[in-house]
């Protein structure tokens, strides 16, 4: 072979050689993202937790952190008590978790307390000894709302209007139509027909599937 004809041949083996490369890293790969699209950007934890009811993650969600003054062994003994007149189970692990805030909430609610939903040694005595009603103005159930009972009501009110109950026009106030839309969601899950939050109520709206009403119904 003549040194010219070597010189064709192998200039013909590297252009081949370099269409080869061209074609395996550039139109493959654009081949690959047309395929797949926004799926290859898409950054890690985005996709969907694949959860089949969104009100239970809005309702059981920690609530957000707020300064108590009451100790574990305070809460406790709430715990114990509250569980002894029917508002919550029988736990007793000293946490002011949402489950024993509600139940809170609900026994202020039954006694005409300011709506805190903290437990607190004031709390403890009332639930012990008994509400006597002498409260002034300020104390009187629903013109005093705590951080924590705000955050809970507007929680409970979310899930509600998720599930077609609702709207309502004072988020995080425990006012007539929440207590109607409460009303009207116990009737349908048969529960006892209390119109305020409980630790029952957080119970249900976390196993209720997510299928809203029509907006024709929401209402009744």
């Amino acid at each position: 072979m003549t040194p010219r004809r070597l010189q064709v041949g192998l200039g013909s083996f590297a252009l081949l050689s370099a269409a080869v490369l061209f074609n395996a890293f550039y139109l493959q790969g654009a081949r690959l993202r047309a395929a797949h699209g926004d799926s290859l950007r898409t950054p890690v934890g985005a996709q969907s937790s694949g959860s089949s009811n969104p009100i239970e993650a809005l309702v059981n969600a920690q609530p957000t952190a707020h300064a108590d003054t009451a100790s574990a062994d305070t809460v406790r003994a709430i715990q114990r008590e509250l569980a002894q007149r029917g508002y919550m189970a029988a736990v007793a692990d000293g946490l002011a978790n949402r489950d024993t805030r509600a139940a809170i909430l609900a026994f202020e609610f039954d006694q005409g307390l300011a709506l805190t939903a903290d437990p607190s040694e004031t709390l403890l005595r009332a639930i012990i000894l008994g509400h006597d009603g002498a409260t002034d103005a300020a104390s009187a159930r629903g013109t005093q709302l705590g951080p924590h009972a705000q955050e809970l009501i507007g929680s409970v009110q979310q899930a509600l209007v998720g599930l077609g109950f609702g709207p309502f026009k004072a988020p995080g106030v425990q006012d007539a139509d929440t207590s109607q839309a409460i009303t009207r969601f116990e009737r349908d899950h048969r529960l006892p027909e209390t119109g305020r939050i409980s630790a029952g109520l957080i119970a249900q709206l976390s196993r209720t599937n997510f299928a809203p009403r029509s907006a024709g119904v929401s209402g009744r």
